[in-house]
């Protein structure tokens, strides 16, 4: 899993890099610098059902989102008088062709799926080619040293979103079986907290990030980014699966 690993691990492989692209671009007269960072970075202790670029991060409860958020402040704080710097925050990023679904299919197909409480909890994601065109515009738009949510505007329980977009990859996830918030999130610290005593190199098979995501409602409020980068998402959920869909048949 993308999200598995000590912070040492990310802060080499996300972090240092970034950073050093940043530096480049900025002493290669590079006018604007866009990172895509990520929504989760409030994640974990920030327990907020919908949150802007107002609301505090919290601490993250993941090295993917601790080290995102720690790059972004590195970036935001640097000192580039000829650069402007912003970051987008997308969500759960999907699309045709996109990894993100490979983990959940897995875990489909070895028996180990379940929803938290029937999959009723809110999510928020961002299709690909809307996150593209935020990207194009931040570009151009947007101010300095900010950062802007972006996703489809379209939250929805997990239930709702996640059955037809694993159906697009053949895995019907229907009558999959539910365990309550209360039952799982425990667990899911018990198991992650032994594998990294362990030092697993896979993730067990609940995690904090997992429990966080499909337990608790969440949604990114993008007026921010609605008005300073002019976005509007433009690819449905529709459109997007149909698509998916399409790329599957063939």
């Amino acid at each position: 899993m993308a999200f598995w690993g000590p912070d040492d691990v990310f802060r080499r492989a996300n972090l240092d890099p970034t950073v050093a692209l940043h530096q480049a671009a900025a002493s290669a007269a590079v006018p604007r610098f866009v990172l895509i960072s990520a929504a989760s970075v409030s994640s974990g202790s920030q327990r907020a059902t919908v949150v802007d670029e107002r609301t505090a991060e919290g601490r993250p409860n993941v090295a993917y989102s601790r080290i995102k958020l720690e790059t972004e402040r590195v970036l935001l704080s640097a000192a580039t008088p000829t650069m402007t710097t912003v970051a987008l925050r997308p969500p759960f990023i999907w699309g045709a062709g996109m990894s993100t679904l490979d983990d959940f299919v897995a875990a489909v197909e070895a028996g180990r799926f379940s929803w938290i409480d029937n999959g009723k909890h809110t999510v928020d994601f961002v299709h690909v080619d809307n996150l593209a065109e935020a990207a194009y515009l931040a570009l151009t738009a947007g101010r300095a040293g900010r950062t802007y949510y972006v996703t489809d505007g379209t939250p929805m329980p997990a239930r709702d979103f996640f059955t037809p977009l694993l159906a697009t990859r053949g895995v019907d996830v229907s009558a999959a079986r539910s365990v309550p918030f209360a039952v799982a999130a425990p667990l899911g610290a018990l198991l992650e907290a032994g594998a990294r005593l362990l030092r697993r190199p896979e993730p067990p098979m609940l995690t904090n990030w997992i429990t966080t995501f499909m337990g608790r409602d969440r949604s990114y409020d993008i007026t921010a980014a609605r008005t300073e980068l002019n976005y509007a998402p433009s690819v449905s959920l529709a459109d997007g699966l149909a698509e998916m869909a399409d790329s599957l048949s063939h």
